[in-house]
């Protein structure tokens, strides 16, 4: 599928990929190819249908998890209502299931040393999950 290391991403990385991709064409499901770098998509993908594509990029995403790590202050209004977001950033306790801690509780962290120099949260609570 890919026969040379792609800009950006080491030989083992394109390896995962490689592999990824052929088990989910096994399964008959489309690909969505998601890269930072257009160029790298491009690349993934005229070597994957080994010929050149057309790829489109959505005009309006905001990546769920991404958006999920501005919630802690975002729903207080951040950045216009700066006051109110002082006064309730951050808050004592957030409870949430262990299976995203990678995917929003880590990201909540992140973003809110980076946009607001401070934890958005002093404990998290994880609560039990029942699967049936």
């Amino acid at each position: 599928m890919i026969d040379e290391p792609t800009e950006g991403l080491s030989p083992q990385m394109v390896n995962s990929v490689e592999l990824l991709l052929k088990k989910i064409v096994e399964r008959g499901v489309s690909i969505l190819l998601v890269e930072q770098k257009l160029t790298i998509a491009f690349e993934l993908a005229n070597k994957h249908y080994g010929k050149d594509v057309e790829l489109n990029r959505d005009p309006d995403v905001l990546d769920t998890w991404f958006s999920s790590g501005l919630w802690p202050f975002a729903t207080l209004g951040w950045p216009d209502k700066k006051d109110f977001v002082k006064k309730f950033y951050p808050t004592t306790v957030l409870v949430t299931g262990f299976d995203i801690i990678f995917f929003w509780v880590s990201r909540m962290i992140m973003a809110g040393y980076q946009f607001r120099d401070n934890k958005p949260f002093n404990s998290v609570y994880f609560t039990g999950i029942v699967r049936a």
